[in-house]
């Protein structure tokens, strides 16, 4: 995923949250010039959720 997004992010994770929550945690390389909002989608039985961090790790 790092290779598809360039130099837009210095990290990317993915965990396991509670119950069947997958979590992406995407932290920008620079602070952001727009404002993020939280983004979950739904799958049947399984919840996504997206987490966006600037450089110095807050949301």
């Amino acid at each position: 995923m790092k290779q598809q997004f360039g130099s837009i992010y210095s990290d990317i994770t993915i965990t396991r949250g509670e119950g069947d929550t997958i979590v992406y945690t995407y932290t920008y390389a620079q602070n952001p010039t727009v404002a993020i909002d939280a983004t979950k989608g739904i799958v049947p039985d399984v919840k996504i959720q997206i987490i966006y961090l600037k450089p110095d790790k807050s949301e």
